[in-house]
């Protein structure tokens, strides 16, 4: 995870910026990069950064400077996109599912899978439902279609009544959809 503390504490950052970066970097959606690629990244948004918030260079190079800046944060985000893989988009799923966000759902859900996702949506609406120490991992990938396996539960709260759902005990399959892994039932 990229380390914004160094960038954060320079004397151009205010703290708002500072804590604004670090809570970003902290969120559980940014994928891991190897350590020389986040070195890279920080030395090169640090002076973009320092270029940007000082009078040291003229107005075309800043100019310049934040127009390289947008292309690299492009390249970032469609890298990491891509790399997100069939266990995160069955946790995304979950996450979802479990928040009562529908169209995120149907997102998150193969074509095949949408209107399944909205049954399983309506199946938790009057109920309280969280998940506790969810984690996913791909067991098998065959081309566009990967099996997937998660730990942890789905807490149902039916006013005095809990239901617990084991997520062992469900075997996900994802597939590649639009160039996005995608949720797509169970096995």
């Amino acid at each position: 995870m990229l380390d914004w503390g160094p960038i954060c504490r320079a004397p151009q950052f205010g703290e708002d910026v500072g804590v604004l970066l670090e809570a970003q970097s902290a969120s559980s959606n940014t994928p891991n990069y190897p350590p020389q690629v986040e070195q890279a990244a920080r030395l090169f948004l640090g002076k973009i950064a320092r270029m940007l918030l000082t009078d040291e260079v003229s107005f075309m190079k800043k100019r310049m400077h934040m127009l390289l800046l947008l292309i690299f944060l492009a390249t970032i985000t469609a890298c990491s996109n891509g790399s997100a893989g069939p266990a995160a988009a069955i946790e995304s799923y979950n996450h979802a599912l479990v928040e009562g966000k529908g169209d995120q759902l149907t997102t998150l859900s193969c074509s095949d899978w949408e209107a399944d996702a909205q049954n399983e949506l309506a199946s938790f609406s009057a109920v309280k439902v969280r998940l506790e120490n969810m984690a996913c991992s791909e067991t098998s990938k065959d081309g566009d279609t990967a099996l997937v396996s998660c730990t942890g539960k789905i807490i149902a709260n039916y006013g005095n009544e809990v239901l617990e759902i084991n997520l062992e005990d469900q075997l996900y399959q994802a597939v590649l959809e639009g160039g996005e892994w995608r949720m797509c039932g169970y096995r």
